[in-house]
């Protein structure tokens, strides 16, 4: 539920500055927000779910790749992106704990490489396997 109304403040806000948001961004999120409504009223936990969030985080990447080309830089764009890189170091931060705690799953290590989108990294720079 978080994730759609994340999406519908975007929404929101995009339409306040319409007259300078381009119009493949707008139909890029609003078409992350009927893919997004669609899932979650179908899809179910296990492999769904997991499909599921692989086609919602190229739709993202999607617009966030036409927001990072066709906006105009200024004092909002800086703001933008520190508020983008605040929100994804609060989230590590938390799955961090959560996730390399001395009662974590089984591979919780293994995906949060993966969250982070570190795996490359991580094997280039370490011939191991992930421990704590």
């Amino acid at each position: 539920m978080t994730l759609l109304r994340n999406i519908d403040s975007a929404i929101y806000s995009a339409s306040n500055i319409r007259d300078r948001f381009s119009p493949d961004g707008w139909l890029a999120l609003n078409d992350l927000s009927k893919t997004a409504r669609r899932f979650h009223d179908a899809v179910q936990a296990g492999d769904d779910a997991a499909h599921a969030m692989t086609v919602l985080l190229r739709k993202l990447a999607g617009f966030a790749g036409l927001v990072h080309e066709n906006m105009y830089r200024f004092t909002g764009w800086r703001f933008l992106s520190i508020g983008r890189h605040l929100e994804r170091s609060l989230h590590m931060t938390r799955l961090l704990g959560h996730m390399c705690g001395p009662d974590a799953p089984d591979g919780a290590l293994d995906m949060m490489l993966e969250i982070g989108d570190s795996v490359m990294t991580h094997r280039r720079r370490y011939n191991v396997n992930t421990a704590r």
